[in-house]
């Protein structure tokens, strides 16, 4: 009997993992995370041997979207139509053309005209759409501005004392 909910749980995890890593593009991994727990929470309470083998899958196969969080925030639509600066991780400012959308996680962006920065936290998901408008999407919204993401001045990026933020406010005017 234990080998069976150990076999179940396995394969829920491994088909939650899948599913959930399926929607990396239109969901934050805070929001797929939440997305499993509250399936696991369900499947738990539902009771049983098998509903409890479930649940315990799901939460380990959701709780493995946690990795990404790690990996810095990301661009996830670009419908805007003049180049954006994207702050890479470890390379400095790229330069994104219009409409396209990065391969790399990043720490932020901007774009001319902007006179300012996006700050995006780890693990978060922003938007940018053609008018210049940004959405940071899901529960990464949340985290992003209780982290102190989002938009920033120059003052902001003097401040954090590292200079590729003044140097990508730079291209923004």
């Amino acid at each position: 009997m234990k080998k069976k909910s150990f076999l179940t749980t396995g394969i829920s995890a491994g088909a939650t993992f899948g599913i959930l890593k399926a929607l990396q593009n239109s969901a934050d991994p805070y929001t797929r995370i939440a997305i499993g727990g509250i399936g696991g929470l369900g499947a738990l309470i539902i009771g049983g041997a098998d509903f409890k083998a479930i649940g315990m899958g799901i939460f380990l196969g959701s709780g493995l979207q946690g990795y990404e969080i790690i990996n810095g925030g990301r661009i996830t639509k670009n419908e805007y139509p003049q180049t954006i600066y994207a702050l890479h991780e470890t390379e400095g400012t790229k330069e994104l053309p219009a409409g396209t959308l990065p391969d790399y996680n990043c720490d932020g962006f901007t774009f001319k005209g902007l006179n300012g920065v996006y700050k995006i936290c780890d693990g978060v998901h922003c938007q940018i759409y053609k008018d210049g408008k940004v959405n940071f999407s899901g529960l990464g919204a949340l985290v992003n501005k209780t982290k102190g993401g989002g938009l920033h001045d120059l003052n902001w990026c003097k401040n954090t004392g590292d200079p590729r933020w003044v140097e990508l406010y730079n291209k923004s005017v």
